[in-house]
């Protein structure tokens, strides 16, 4: 009998945490707003982009070096 309360609580409170929690934003009200959002999505991903590509320069980098050391030896 506790397990089924305590199963039932865990349920509950797994059910209440993913919508408590939700990452979906809400729906901005006016075009000001939903011009903010965009603008904040658009900076985050032009700093995705931007450390990729300097992660990606890293490896250019390395690569040469490599490809360097290789004809040395």
């Amino acid at each position: 009998m506790k397990t089924a309360h305590f199963t039932a609580a865990v349920i509950g409170m797994l059910a209440l945490g993913n919508f408590a929690h939700s990452q979906v934003p809400l729906a901005p009200q006016t075009a000001a707003q939903k011009l903010q959002a965009i603008r904040a999505r658009n900076k985050e991903l032009i700093d995705r982009q931007t450390q990729t590509l300097k992660k990606l320069d890293e490896m250019q980098l390395e690569a040469q070096q490599l490809k360097f050391l290789g004809k040395r030896s």
